[in-house]
């Protein structure tokens, strides 16, 4: 699903990537995310399994709590 919005991704070396939300985010250590309403527009959008493994994929990105 390519939602051609970005959302912004705080990783844990103080870098910001904007990515998409179907981006593959392999090998990021992600402190936070900036959504924009349009992307969450496009999360409703998608059906509940479509969420459920987008949400449980990302919860893999963020490193330890500090």
């Amino acid at each position: 699903m390519d939602t051609g919005t970005e959302m912004k991704a705080v990783l844990s070396n103080g870098e910001t990537r904007e990515i998409r939300i179907s981006s593959p985010t392999m090998g990021l250590c992600v402190d936070s995310l900036v959504l924009k309403s349009s992307d969450l527009r496009k999360l409703l959008e998608m059906n509940d399994g479509q969420l459920r493994e987008w949400l449980s994929v990302l919860t893999t990105r963020f490193g330890p709590e500090k």
